[in-house]
């Protein structure tokens, strides 16, 4: 990459902020592999984005090099539901599933997280936020959610 694309790509970058300001860790699929019902949005997610820009910029990859993509996806039979989070009750809602999730991560760390997480499955109710908005997500695809480790090429 020369520094006339480099320069390019920074001044790409500095906009990119207020592109994608959101920071999604969960997406939603039927199961996996399967249908995507909701993306997420995080580091991998930014890093393809800045690939795929800088393609465009004309950077030429190698095409044999391929990324690895670790992600955690819920699963779902159906779309997740858009809530109002302005109603209040809904509010309660969505404000009490993360607070549940921040104290069990502050007492016990990761532990605590995953100890809430299995009690969230067998209640079948999850929060996710996409972008600027709540989705109530219903787990009701066993095992409910999962961790995936995959190779992505880089983009030709």
């Amino acid at each position: 990459m020369n520094g006339l694309t480099y320069n390019k790509y920074m001044g790409w970058l500095a906009n990119a902020n207020s592109t994608f300001q959101y920071y999604n860790l969960w997406s939603v699929w039927t199961n996996f592999p399967g249908t995507q019902l909701l993306p997420n949005f995080e580091c991998f997610a930014f890093d393809w984005v800045s690939f795929l820009k800088l393609r465009d910029l004309g950077v030429n990859f190698y095409t044999n090099v391929t990324v690895k993509q670790g992600f955690i996806s819920l699963y779902s039979a159906s779309a997740p539901t858009k809530v109002n989070i302005n109603d209040p009750s809904t509010n309660n809602l969505v404000v009490s599933f993360y607070e549940t999730l921040e104290l069990h991560y502050k007492q016990l760390g990761w532990v605590g997280f995953f100890l809430e997480l299995f009690t969230i499955l067998e209640e079948g109710i999850f929060y996710v936020r996409a972008d600027n908005s709540y989705y109530r997500v219903v787990l009701d695809n066993f095992p409910y959610f999962g961790i995936h480790f995959v190779d992505v090429p880089l983009p030709k």
